[in-house]
């Protein structure tokens, strides 16, 4: 009995022991459900409790201030006075990732003060079109309420009530929606990848990316390798002190192995400077008397190098050497008498080639070297190309110069670099450099202002940024427009600041300032013209705009590799404009697949007799003379020189009986290389002046003549670095014009017409029609100006139109052209093509053909090119002429192959399949091509007003193939 009590006591006791855990551990688990709900309605409440106040007083403040952005600080006190509550700039960050960006907007100020704009009908439907921002009525903030509790309570549900998720998820909008301070985007690292993902996600894109038209150029590896010669310990203890470099990478170990001439073929930013820094440096440690010339296509770029070469010499002990550049302001005496590294230009070289005191120089010159070897093209690459046979005979022993060139967007570096002098040279292409990642994508905007707005997005999110722009015009207005979205957008007003232009115009120092400014980081957004396409050090940049595609991949290239320096990922984005020439690229999706193209370099017989006559101001020309008969044969191209010699009649050398030699004409003398320019460039004559409000003057810009008669008229609007000035007198005598500061919402676009006037026939020969004549002689170029267009500046559309003539400017030159018979033009009228448009068609092909027959350059010729805003009726002429006018020049040599020119450009337009586009546009036929056709890269009227069955039908008449 007793044990029976005993085990039923045991029971009751086991069964209230197990009662109790089960009740312990349903209190356990009720605990541990209520846990997370009380933390979940703990934080409903406290984020409903510091938005109410927030979201109320808000809008008290705007409607006192007018919608006008408030300042963090002064909600922050003016909650903590009213309620006692803390409010953290967090918590606006939790409140904008609630809502959205547009409802409430944080951003930092111009003083660096965290700001933001609270706009309660972004929130009332998301479907509804933009409106204007009205001051938050009591039904609005009521509602900005409810949606605020109503996505609030969504963000928890879907975080399942656990508390680790909800904290994750406010951490999460924290840290996306607090804007960084610009301070704090200095040097940030931006990942293209992130930067691509997001301009796809922003409000403003509509599928511009063309995706069949993107391309990446995958991230390499560097590869190092070490030079097989020996490289002085001073060298390596300097480069190691001053670069932090103690291995060279495998085409830079190439170049140095190599003792004879080279020309290194490898990605910008990959090196190519150190080799021939080293090669110098080396020299002179080897030989102090030894002379090293450096030529570079620009004095930016030798300033640029100047500084680089002369920290890397000052840390290598047991040298001590002079390096000075000559670029025409310093002075001469100078970089003669003690430089042993001389950095110049090949306008500084052609003038000082004949003066003695350089002859001490020339004796002792040991390394010559050449960068941006693509510069050197066209003319420019002849003129170049003569300047260095100059100086080659100057050398008492060329044999022991070396030659360096460098260049990294050439396909013929090799043949190119044996045209510039006359050497062979091995190629480096091996590149080892290490290099991120290049996205490359194709943007059309289509005909939208989407550069601004892309801008804005890359400058928020920390992106240093070049955008090039084909036109000094272009480059304005888009500057402007990017400071003007900027200043209409609260929330980005403080980036303002780091925005800049950047073109040839600007004063020395001003263009100084910018690329110190950029190096620095203090300018994060730069627009400039090809000015900044050369390899001036300007930093790190993470992308790279080009508004309009570039006429050449090379040009795209030189571009593109201005992003992604030292190592980092970059992003390229081509923006489409609405050109025929883009929108074709649009179209076919194969901007990224065309070819580098081949280097070529003009021989032009005018050029090569001009600088004969400056060779023999240097050094009467002796044809027995090895020296003499080497350059002969390179500026002349033939071996056959004494007979050219005694035959040509245009720029005669004079050949002297006593000393048997040929010597300069005295039409030539003082100065020979003052009388032959080498570069198409016009002399800066103009100045445009600012007239400040307290009465100063202040130069702005200096202008050639020629950008002076299209850009100032009074009553127009003059832009310069994103701020538009008002043209209040310009003096033509004086050649000044001056102007004032002035906040307008518009800019001024000239009413021009250039018309190609025949002056002087001097030879023609008769075509396959016996009705047209090819004719060849002196025309006269003339530029009109007769008033100008007010556009607003931000939609681009003509508020008035106002007329007002200039002066014309004229110059003359050598063409040739064709009149086209009435019967033609009436065939034209009959099938109701526009005759000037066809005509304008059909010069564009016959001036393609031109070039390639006569052996110029497309670049040396032009033609009149029809406005589709013109309405003067010309005569229909086909006309060609030369930017340059020379003697014996292009359009003279064409007279002799007059029929196969024009046979060949009615076969580009006839058996072109490109497909017809057509479309009507203000009375005139606007007929589609292809650039394998009747587009021109260089039309100067973008391609607008051209009619391609016009043209055919011209060019069939002029053939007799009707």
């Amino acid at each position: 009995m007793i044990k029976e009590s005993a085990a039923a006591a045991i029971t009751i006791a086991i069964t209230i022991t197990i009662a109790i855990a089960i009740t312990i551990t349903i209190i356990i688990v009720i605990i541990l459900t209520l846990v997370p709900i009380m933390s979940k309605e703990g934080v409903v409440h406290s984020l409903e409790k510091l938005f109410k106040p927030f979201a109320v007083i808000s809008g008290f403040i705007s409607a006192r201030n007018g919608n006008e952005p408030i300042l963090f600080d002064t909600i922050r006190d003016a909650v903590h006075t009213s309620l006692k509550i803390l409010l953290r700039p967090q918590d606006l960050a939790v409140f904008c990732g609630i809502l959205n960006d547009k409802t409430l907007t944080l951003f930092w100020d111009d003083a660096d003060k965290l700001s933001y704009l609270l706009d309660p009908t972004q929130t009332i439907s998301s479907g509804s079109k933009k409106r204007k921002r009205t001051l938050p009525g009591s039904s609005e903030l009521n509602h900005l309420l409810d949606v605020f509790t109503e996505r609030l309570n969504k963000l928890l549900h879907e975080a399942g009530g656990d508390t680790v998720k909800i904290d994750t998820v406010l951490k999460g909008l924290e840290a996306l929606h607090m804007p960084k301070s610009p301070l704090q985007l200095s040097g940030t690292p931006v990942d293209a990848t992130e930067l691509l993902d997001s301009l796809r996600s922003a409000d403003f894109y509509k599928s511009q990316i063309i995706d069949g038209a993107t391309l990446c150029v995958p991230a390499s590896k560097a590869k190092m390798a070490s030079p097989n010669s020996q490289i002085h310990k001073a060298i390596w203890d300097a480069l190691k002190a001053s670069r932090n470099i103690d291995q060279l990478f495998v085409h830079q170990a190439q170049s140095i192995n190599h003792t004879g001439d080279v020309v290194l073929s490898t990605s910008t930013a990959s090196g190519k400077s150190l080799v021939y820094q080293i090669a110098a440096l080396q020299l002179l440690l080897d030989d102090p008397n030894s002379r090293v010339l450096l030529v570079f296509p620009t004095k930016a770029l030798a300033q640029d190098q100047l500084a680089s070469i002369t920290q890397l010499a000052s840390k290598t002990h047991g040298l001590d050497i002079q390096i000075t550049v000559m670029d025409g302001d310093t002075q001469e005496r100078d970089a003669v008498s003690t430089a042993s590294v001389i950095l110049t230009n090949p306008d500084t070289l052609h003038m000082v080639l004949p003066s003695p005191k350089w002859r001490a120089v020339w004796s002792n010159l040991r390394l010559v070297v050449l960068d941006e070897l693509h510069v050197y093209q066209g003319q420019m690459g002849q003129h170049v190309a003569h300047i260095l046979a100059r100086l080659q005979r100057l050398i008492l022993d060329e044999s022991q110069v070396r030659f360096i060139g460098c260049s990294a967007t050439t396909a013929n570096p090799q043949a190119h670099m044996q045209m510039l002098t006359g050497r062979s040279a091995h190629v480096i292409s091996e590149d080892g450099a290490p290099r991120g990642a290049k996205h490359l994508v194709l943007w059309d905007s289509m005909g939208r202002a989407d550069t601004a707005r892309i801008s804005a997005h890359l400058l928020s999110r920390g992106a240093r940024t070049i955008i090039f722009c084909k036109f000094r015009k272009l480059c304005e207005l888009v500057c402007h427009e990017i400071l003007d979205h900027l200043d209409q957008t609260p929330r980005l007003r403080t980036l303002k600041s780091f925005v800049m232009s950047y073109r040839a115009g600007y004063t020395v120092q001003e263009r100084r300032n910018i690329e110190r400014a950029l190096f620095d980081g203090q300018t994060r957004l730069v627009v400039a013209t090809s000015a900044l396409e050369l390899g001036i050090d300007i930093g790190a940049l993470d992308v790279v705009l080009t508004v309009g595609v570039p006429v050449t991949m090379a040009a795209l290239w030189q571009q593109v590799g201005r992003a992604g320096r030292r190592n980092q990922d970059s992003l390229a984005i081509v923006i489409a404009t609405t050109s025929s020439i883009d929108r074709q690229m649009v179209k076919s999706q194969n901007v990224f697949k065309r070819t580098v193209e081949q280097a070529q370099v003009s021989q032009e017989p005018s050029i090569a007799w001009s600088h004969l006559q400056c060779a023999a101001f240097e050094l009467p020309i002796d044809c027995n003379n090895d020296a003499d008969a080497k350059m002969l044969c390179r500026i002349l191209g033939t071996n056959e020189s004494l007979s050219l010699l005694k035959s040509q009649s245009s720029n005669p050398l004079r050949f002297d009986a006593i000393t048997g030699k040929w010597v300069c004409a005295l039409s030539y003398k003082p100065w020979p290389a003052a009388k032959v320019p080498i570069r198409s460039i016009r002399q800066t004559d103009w100045q445009v002046v600012q007239r400040t409000q307290s009465g100063s003057l202040i130069l702005l810009e200096e202008l050639d003549s020629w950008h002076a008669i299209f850009t100032l008229y009074e009553g127009g609007i003059f832009l310069h670095r994103g701020r538009t000035f008002s043209i209040e007198l310009v003096d033509v005598d004086a050649q000044i014009a001056l102007v004032a500061e002035a906040s307008v919402s518009w800019y001024t676009e000239q009413r021009d017409y250039q018309t190609v006037i025949p002056i002087e026939p001097q030879k023609a020969t008769s075509l396959a029609n016996p009705k047209t004549q090819y004719i060849f002689g002196a025309v006269e170029v003339k530029a009109t100006v007769f008033g100008y267009r007010r556009k607003d500046i931000r939609t681009k559309q003509v508020l008035e139109i106002v007329e007002h003539r200039s002066p014309s400017l004229s110059t003359n030159s050598f063409g040739v052209w064709i009149d086209i018979p009435i019967s033609v033009t009436q065939e034209l009228s009959k099938n109701k093509y526009d005759v000037e448009a066809s005509v304008h068609a059909a010069q564009h092909a016959m001036l393609v053909e031109v070039s390639k027959l006569v052996g110029c350059m497309l670049d040396d010729l032009a033609t009149e090119c029809k406005s589709p805003m013109a309405t003067r009726s010309k005569t229909p002429r086909l006309v060609i002429y030369e930017k340059a006018a020379a003697p014996n020049g292009p359009t003279m040599r064409s007279v002799a192959v007059a029929q196969t020119i024009m046979q060949r450009a009615m076969e580009r337009v006839e058996k072109c399949i490109c497909k017809e586009n057509t479309k009507l546009e203000a009375n005139f036929d606007v007929v589609g091509g292809c650039t394998k056709c009747i587009l021109l890269a260089s039309c100067s009227e973008h391609n607008e007003c051209i009619n391609k069955k016009g043209a055919l039908l011209i060019l069939k008449s002029i053939c007799q193939k009707l």
